[in-house]
């Protein structure tokens, strides 16, 4: 079957023809998105997020060269992938101890959430209760941080009385 035979199939939602173009081009999305990554993980990632784009889209496919479609597709899923490790770069945390200037910022946060103000949780859920704040779901050990001029806007504008944690 001729590519153009397997796109129109593909398109009428036959994932056998899909496949197919998945077999013939996998080879070369990796390589692409190897080539923009430098990594082979990513390139994995970022290839199989191509071709599930590219079946989601495959009604906005408009003829001409598929292969310059898909490859537009794995460009831009790289593209993105690289804005994301730029917004959140990853640092090591040994890294971060060992160099003089991070060492003093680390935070021990299960020993703070210890150390805060003697609050309890028990106590936390109970003040919650009495100011008809809701219900809150605790996955995780917390501090409590209470800003006395936020929390006493937000309870007049709900119309609570205002209340002093001292």
């Amino acid at each position: 079957m001729d590519e153009q035979a397997l796109i129109d199939a593909a398109c009428r939602g036959e994932l056998a023809a899909f496949n197919r173009l998945v077999l013939q081009y996998q080879g070369m999305v990796y390589n692409l998105a190897y080539r923009i990554l430098g990594n082979a993980e990513g390139a994995e990632d970022a290839a199989q997020e191509a071709f599930i784009k590219a079946y989601r889209n495959l009604s906005q496919y408009r003829g001409g060269s598929f292969k310059a479609w898909l490859l537009r597709i794995v460009t831009n899923v790289c593209y993105d992938q690289l804005r994301h490790v730029q917004r959140r770069p990853a640092s090591s945390l040994e890294d971060l101890a060992v160099d003089p200037e991070h060492a003093g910022k680390l935070v021990d946060h299960a020993e703070q959430a210890q150390s805060v103000a003697g609050i309890e949780q028990a106590h936390i859920v109970e003040i919650l209760d009495h100011h008809h704040i809701g219900s809150i779901e605790t996955r995780f050990p917390v501090a409590a941080t209470f800003d006395p001029v936020g929390s006493t806007a937000t309870r007049k504008s709900m119309g609570l009385p205002s209340t002093s944690f001292s």
